[in-house]
């Protein structure tokens, strides 16, 4: 990966600055939708859920950054200045050589870390620091849903997934299968319904389902990472429900997407990251 740019600027020339490899699965991570407002009625399967608007939750992400200086005077003197830059009022752009560019505002320091000496001239530091997102740059949309679609990965194995009809695999990605069978599972039922005089069980009535997709997304190269990355939440970000057909359920299932509880990735001679995506299938099926 290149150096980091904020405002177009070269944080390393600048301020002996670079970013965390850890950082690069915090800006992966998908921002979660906004809280659906729903109605549980326990005469009737599964939620009612308003699903007429997409709206994304503003993104806090915290970002870890290693500094050096010339002994610790100038390290402290970097910090400082690299603290300023970030500070500074407005939005800055950040430019982390992934062919995106967010916009960031800065919230707080989270962590400062001094290291030992790195050599006899030579100190160190960790800086983590929590920065708010303008907007999120994955999103592309100018019609209902998705308008942008994925770039196939030969090398990925098909049939053990698809959204929107889109074999899960051509977006280079797998369900782990560490996890296999996490989403096979029956909805829990609900409670007989009482309506004060009855109660009733004729039938039992299931509840919502929410599951969690262990996604594994991989491409040869860092552009073709970032088209299926940002064409993969196109997909499911979106208003209404989503067909996701799952091999281990045996059957497809409408579902809307609710938040990615958590990212790692991974880039070396491939581009890869590992993806925990929550969804709700509202009728528990």
């Amino acid at each position: 990966m290149t150096h980091t740019l904020i405002d177009g600027r070269n944080i390393y020339d600048a301020f002996g600055a670079t970013l965390s490899p850890d950082s690069f699965g915090n800006i992966l991570k998908y921002p979660a939708r906004e809280a659906v407002h729903q109605t549980d009625f326990a005469e009737s399967h599964g939620i009612q859920a308003d699903l007429r608007f997409f709206r994304l939750q503003r993104r806090r992400l915290q970002l870890t950054f290693f500094l050096a200086g010339d002994g610790e005077a100038d390290l402290q003197a970097r910090i400082k200045a690299f603290v300023d830059k970030l500070a500074a009022p407005d939005w800055h752009t950040f430019d982390f050589g992934m062919g995106q560019f967010f916009s960031f505002r800065y919230v707080s320091i989270s962590g400062l870390v001094m290291h030992r000496l790195l050599a006899p001239d030579r100190a160190g530091a960790t800086l983590t620091v929590m920065m708010e997102e303008r907007t999120f740059p994955g999103l592309i949309r100018t019609s209902y849903y998705m308008v942008v679609g994925p770039t196939p990965v030969p090398q990925t194995p098909r049939g053990v997934a698809s959204i929107r009809g889109v074999d899960l695999g051509d977006y280079g990605a797998s369900l782990d299968d560490v996890y296999i069978g996490a989403a096979a599972a029956p909805a829990e039922l609900k409670a007989p319904y009482n309506d004060g005089r009855t109660l009733h069980l004729d039938a039992p009535r299931r509840k919502s389902a929410d599951w969690t997709l262990y996604i594994d997304l991989a491409a040869p190269t860092l552009d073709h990472f970032i088209h299926n990355w940002s064409a993969l939440y196109n997909a499911i970000a979106a208003p209404g429900t989503f067909p996701l057909y799952l091999r281990e359920r045996g059957t497809t299932s409408e579902v809307f997407y609710r938040d990615c509880t958590a990212c790692t990735a991974i880039f070396g001679t491939w581009h890869a990251a590992k993806m925990q995506i929550k969804v709700t299938c509202p009728t528990g099926e």
